[in-house]
């Protein structure tokens, strides 16, 4: 065989390789001279660690060997197939036609079966390379032995790693085997139909191909009677490679890498272990095991990406210990010619890079796919510029495919192998699992560009499987166009020279026997007429075997004529050998396009690792989920659900794997923990992304363009996703099962709606209701315009069913919703205890002086997420800072807020609410302190209705010592009285103001006594104990609601009219009503003067005693509640004399008198 080498400057180019290696070079073994000085030494240790030549031969015997096996695995298959295919088409037939029939199927077969009996052949060839190999170990080892050099000792080393190969050749004995089991299948399906003659051709191929490999293993199991030799060999390696013994500390400064040493050990063990289980107990196996457990992935064994795991993986006693197969890293598609280089792979730039080649390609191929739609293939016919672009797409297609590979297998394993040893940070920590150590080798960019790579494998291989129908047929009719090409540019020419090798000969006879098509009208192929895979592979063995010997001659003759070039000869022979290898890869796609695709490596690597150490990953450190949150949680990039998904595909190509090759349960057990768990958080992690983007955007629209013009100068902040396209309606598949992703995404949203109505129910609750209902109103609506965006693409539920479960309103008999009781308490504490009323500005004002210890609020939430808010950081910091300019004041916007948060329902009863707590201020309050200075005050003091000015002040003067001696003892907290009393009003007032609905409050009253009654008949039908009095008031308190329906039309005019109603008894039985005016008179007049404190009340109270006062007097009937004032002014136009306090009376009241009579023709109304 010939041997090709690969320069070095070859190597550390990075190139991807173009074509596949057909060769298969010749191992040589390197001999050292006996005697040699110390510097000599020195540099002959060097030249003996392999260089970047020496890998690329050993990788090339094993890519070779590799795609041997894999040609003998199709022609199982292709047999297998041809046996039943005795049984699909011969059913029906008479004898004689049966045994026509089958004797052209042999026929076919023959080249067939000669093909298959040289590939035996060679392969045993190969595995007695191994065998002299093991010949010149004994041999090295009897030298060692014999004079203990360090030379000898380095050569034993070399010739160890030179055997990683043995398991391949125990691979190779189980494949034939395989084979030989397909033949006899057949050989039984020719005996059922008494045509055992034909039997005897495939009985004396199998078991002449079987001896062989027989020979073979029995040789091999001779030296593996060598079980001391080994072990010795394996404890003086393993005392040099730890730098012990007499030899070891000179060995090891010649060798500060080691690599030879370790490149021999898994040999060593393989070796053992064939021989004897037992030794694997003895302490210089265990220490080999353990430096192999520390690498998880070795730069420079054999292979040099090729996992200690995978070389330890043939040994049952370790499998026993751990329950583990280990995985090889990468597989056969890795690179070929750059291993053990330092090779950094800039994948980030590669990723980008590739997005418009891939656009590119899948077009070209969709391209083809829609024209052979449109052609139709039933017309049994292919045009043959369809069948050569289709190749051509396809070509390029798979070259993507391998380079995305190819990159993403070369910075994964150069990264991880680079950084094998353990992070000190992560070994602080007292964490030694490999997941985490392989997720911090990358950072949030290298898993966008991974995550990015996996996706282009998946659609590329996603695309052709679901499109297999109709590609394959065209891509055979296309590969048969190339080889009637070939045939009458090249083959015919050179057939014509007398001197043509018998190669040439061969090859015309098969191209001309068995891949000719068919003849048919036109220029179009015949589908299905495509060579087969077999074929193909005969085609590329013919053709590098004829480029071999043609070389060869060349050297010595020329064997064409003048016409003809040697060189352009060999030339197109080698382009077509490369072609027809590349065929075999373009048809065969279980090996080319998904073996491409497989990225379970991924996952496999690291768990399995972290099962052999005993260590137990969470999925939290598991890479496939950091890909996902890398991409999840990247705010520059487009939110793509495909991409996001792609951990999904790497799970099931795991899964794949170890169903297909592995057959380890506790590792799909694993994957399905994990996979089971990612899917949850997957599920969430997208709802909660979907829902910030809603969140962020309807906030956006919501604020106001100079608030918005500020914010859009964050870069970060408005989103470029589209949020149809991450809720795809698209089911997905996970481990086999049907996962209807927008469905598990509508559950979490939902439930992230509630859980943000509770926070801002939370937060509602926690601040003062003044600066709490303008950020709570802001929030709700932006909730529920987040809602209507997202039910038009997922299917969640209606916003008043949530609004209801959360407000705690779903039960018909309550007494009223989570907001309506929280504004009912702060109506009617808050606002009337610590603000006062300004007519001048409209709206409460906080009264600062007033301190709140005894007022107890709950602790603000936390918030768990900015979403949660307003949608964004810079949001809720603006739209707090509008809020926190409204704290300390309610006004007409506030009012607004509540009426729109509430319903019609809710703010009646609300008012009712207010109403009561009105009654329970004026009887249990100010009314017993206007009844007790009623019965003080005697009737000769109380004016007339006709007398003299001055005598009239005089009388009222005498009343208002009176009140003051009654006042002072209480510290004049009528005042207060009257205070919450007017704020409790007015609140009324300005609910009525807003409040605009279809039913008048007495309807509403109506309904909600029907309501009552109904449920007291139908407590009374069923037998239960009713009061009748209750039953009987009800009935007619009914009946008065329904006959006053059309009597008022406002909130606040029914609550006026209700009060009057409350106090008709006791405005009756207060006292004579000139007692009642001159109290009023005496409150007035109180009021307008200053206090003890000299504080005036005008500025504590604001103007809310005005209101209260003028209510009063409307509902106690006060005809001139002003006459003192009145007095008290044409007095002082007289220029009389006056009093102090009524001095201060005029130049006080006069605010008082103005706010009065803008009430007085407020109440007025509601007559």
């Amino acid at each position: 065989m010939r041997t090709d080498y690969v320069s070095f400057n070859d190597v550390q180019q990075g190139t991807v390789p173009a074509d596949p290696l057909l060769s298969m070079p010749a191992l040589p073994v390197t001999s050292l001279k006996e005697e040699v000085t110390e510097s000599a030494l020195h540099s002959q240790v060097h030249q003996l660690l392999p260089g970047a030549h020496y890998r690329c031969q050993m990788r090339n015997f094993n890519a070779d060997l590799g795609a041997k096996l894999r040609g003998i695995s199709g022609r199982i298959y292709s047999h297998r197939s041809v046996s039943k295919a005795f049984f699909r088409h011969a059913k029906g037939l008479s004898p004689e036609e049966k045994q026509a029939f089958i004797q052209a199927k042999l026929g076919t077969m023959e080249q067939e079966i000669k093909w298959l009996y040289d590939t035996y052949t060679e392969l045993v060839g190969c595995g007695k390379t191994v065998a002299s190999s093991l010949d010149d170990l004994n041999a090295k080892w009897a030298q060692w032995r014999a004079e203990s050099s360090v030379q000898h000792l380095l050569s034993v080393a070399e010739v160890l790693a030179e055997l990683h190969c043995a398991d391949i050749v125990k691979g190779t004995k189980l494949s034939i085997q395989a084979d030989i089991n397909a033949f006899q299948d057949l050989a039984v399906a020719l005996q059922q139909w008494e045509l055992s003659e034909y039997t005897e051709e495939l009985s004396g191929f199998y078991r002449s191909s079987f001896a062989g490999v027989k020979s073979l293993q029995q040789r091999l199991e001779r030296y593996q009677k060598m079980d001391e030799m080994l072990y010795s060999v394996l404890s003086t390696l393993m005392d040099v490679y730890e730098a012990r013994g007499p030899r070891g500390g000179a060995l090891g400064k010649l060798l500060p890498h080691r690599h030879a040493i370790l490149k021999s050990l898994p040999v060593l063990l393989y070796l053992l272990h064939a021989q004897n289980g037992k030794s694997l107990e003895r302490k210089a196996v265990a220490r080999a095991v353990a430096v192999l457990k520390k690498n998880p992935v070795l730069p420079l064994v054999g292979d040099a990406w090729m996992s200690s795991l995978g070389l330890l993986s043939t040994i049952e006693e370790f499998e026993t210990k751990f329950r583990i197969r280990a995985f090889l890293l990468p597989h056969e598609l890795g690179p070929k010619h750059l291993q053990g280089t330092e090779l950094c792979v800039d994948v980030c730039a590669y990723a980008d890079s590739v997005r418009p080649l891939y656009d590119k390609a899948l077009f070209e191929l969709c391209r083809c796919v829609s024209q052979a739609q449109k052609v139709g293939l039933d017309a049994n016919v292919i045009p043959d510029g369809l069948a050569q672009s289709t190749l051509q797409a396809y070509r390029s297609v798979l070259h993507l495919a391998h380079s995305c590979q190819w990159h993403l297998q070369t910075f994964y394993t150069w990264r991880v192998s680079s950084s094998s040893s353990s992070n000190p940070s992560v070994a602080a920590q007292g964490d030694d699992s490999l997941s985490n150590r392989i997720v911090g080798l990358f950072s949030a960019d290298e898993k966008l560009a991974i995550l990015s790579l996996v996706q282009v494998l998946k659609d590329l291989n996603q695309y052709v499987q679901t499109r297999e129908y109709l590609l394959f047929p065209i891509l055979g009719a296309g590969v048969q166009r190339t080889l009637d090409s070939f045939q009458a540019e090249t083959v015919e020419k050179i057939l014509l020279s007398k001197k043509c090798p018998e190669s040439f000969a061969l090859l015309n006879h098969v191209l001309a026997s068995h891949l000719a098509r068919q003849a048919g009208e036109g220029r179009g192929l015949q589908l299905g007429s495509g060579p087969s895979l077999s074929q193909l592979v005969l085609l590329s063995e013919i053709g590098g075997e004829m480029c071999y010997e043609i070389d060869n001659r060349l050297r010595k003759t020329k064997i064409f004529k003048k016409e003809i070039s040697d060189k352009e000869v060999l030339r197109q022979l080698q382009a077509f050998a490369a072609d027809a290898a590349l065929l075999v890869h373009l048809l065969d796609r279980g090996f080319s396009l998904s073996s491409t695709a497989d990225t379970s490596y991924l996952w496999l690597h690291e768990q399995l690792f972290d099962k052999m150490q005993a260590n137990k990953s969470a999925v939290s450190t598991s890479l496939p989920w950091k890909l996902f949150e890398a991409q999840i949680e990247s705010a520059r990039q487009d939110l793509d659900l495909e991409m996001s998904l792609v951990p999904m595909h790497v799970y099931n190509k795991v899964a794949s794997v170890n169903f297909g090759v592995m057959q380890k349960q506790y590792i799909y057990d694993e994957l399905e923990m994990e996979a089971d768990l990612a899917l949850e958080r997957m599920a969430f992690k997208i709802a909660t992304k979907v829902y910030d983007i809603v969140k962020m955007t309807v906030s956006g629209q919501h604020l106001s363009k100079f608030v918005e013009a500020g914010v859009l100068e964050n870069e970060d902040l408005l989103p470029r996703q589209s949020v149809v396209g991450i809720v795809s309606p698209k089911v997905h598949n996970l481990l086999g099962r049907n996962v209807n992703l927008r469905k598990l995404v509508a559950q979490r949203v939902n439930k992230l709606f509630r859980e943000n109505l509770d926070y801002l129910m939370e937060r509602f609750e926690a601040l003062d209701i003044s600066q709490g209902i303008l950020e709570f109103h802001t929030g709700y609506h932006i909730l529920e315009s987040a809602h209507q965006a997202l039910s038009e693409i997922l299917s969640i539920d209606s916003w008043d069913a949530m609004v209801k479960e959360m407000n705690e309103n779903t039960c018909t008999i309550s007494f009223g919703s989570r907001l309506c009781v929280y504004i009912y308490k702060e109506l009617s504490t808050v606002v009337p205890l610590y603000y006062n009323y300004y007519l001048s500005a409209a709206k409460f004002i906080e009264d600062k002086t007033v301190s709140r210890r005894d007022l107890r609020k709950n602790p603000l939430p936390v918030l768990p997420s900015p979403s949660f808010l307003f949608g964004h950081r810079i949001y809720n910091e603006t739209i707090r800072e509008i809020s926190r300019m409204h704290s300390g004041t309610f006004s007409t916007m506030h009012f607004q807020c509540l009426s729109q948060l509430l319903t019609e329902e809710e703010i009646f009863l609300v008012v009712q609410k207010l109403i009561e707590k009105s009654y329970k201020i004026v009887s249990n309050a100010i009314l017993p302190s206007i009844t007790e200075i009623v019965d003080l005050v005697d009737e000769s003091s109380c004016f007339g209705e006709v007398e003299p000015v001055d005598e009239t002040v005089k009388k009222f003067d005498a009343v208002l010592r009176v009140f003051a001696a009654q006042q002072g003892e209480s510290d004049y907290r009528i005042f207060e009285d009257l205070k919450i009393l007017g704020n409790v009003m007015l609140s009324i007032l300005h609910l009525s103001n807003i409040e605009n609905t279809a039913k008048g409050p007495a309807a509403m009253l109506a309904e909600s006594l029907s309501h009552d009654l109904s449920l007291v008949k139908s407590g009374k039908a069923k037998g239960l104990n009713v009061d009748e009095t209750t039953y009987r008031r009800l009935e007619a308190d009914l009946k008065v609601a329904e006959d006053g329906k059309q009597g008022c039309t406002s909130l606040f005019t029914y609550s006026v009219q209700s009060l009057k109603k409350l106090f008709e008894e006791e405005a009756s039985e207060i006292g004579s009503p000139r007692k009642v005016t001159a109290v009023f008179n005496a409150i007035h007049a109180s009021f307008c003067q200053d206090n003890k404190d000299q504080v005036q009340n005008i500025q504590k109270f604001g103007d809310t005693v005005p209101f209260a006062f003028v209510l009063l007097s409307h509902v106690f009937g006060v005809v001139s509640p002003f006459h003192l004032l009145e007095c008290v002014k044409l007095l002082s136009e007289r220029d009389q004399d006056l009093p102090m306090h009524l001095k201060f009376l005029v130049d006080n009241a006069s605010h008082f008198y103005l706010c009065s009579k803008s009430f007085n023709a407020v109440v007025a109304a509601t007559k």
